[in-house]
């Protein structure tokens, strides 16, 4: 999941330099919270159906030199820890890419085990 609220959102990647680490964590923790959205829509509104979060993944649209990916994936795994406390333990990877889609500065999925 890419961080916009719209297909056109403007968002710039950390490549632009235009983005620090507090936008990058930001845009994570919007990642993992379309994530929740999607999931939610899946389950028909029953998030009381997720068991726990296996696996969260996380794209760091990053210039060269950038070495922040695990910080910036914070912000996703903080997001799922409020909102799902235990359930929303999982391991996690932060890589860093050379270009994402629509220039997106993070992009997220997660590995989900349900009921």
């Amino acid at each position: 999941m890419s961080p916009v609220r719209s297909p056109r959102s403007g968002r710039r990647s950390l490549r632009s330099a235009k983005i620090d680490l507090a936008t990058a964590r930001n845009a994570a923790r919007l990642c993992a919270a379309n994530i929740v959205y999607w999931l939610d829509k899946e389950l028909d509104g029953n998030l009381d159906r997720v068991v726990k979060f296996a696996k969260l993944t996380v794209y760091v649209n990053a210039a060269a030199g950038f070495a922040a990916y695990s910080e910036v994936g914070n912000g996703a795994s903080e997001f799922l820890l409020r909102v799902f406390g235990e359930r929303g333990e999982h391991a996690r990877c932060s890589l860093g890419m050379a270009g994402l889609p629509a220039n997106v500065p993070v992009e997220a999925d997660a590995i989900v085990h349900v009921r």
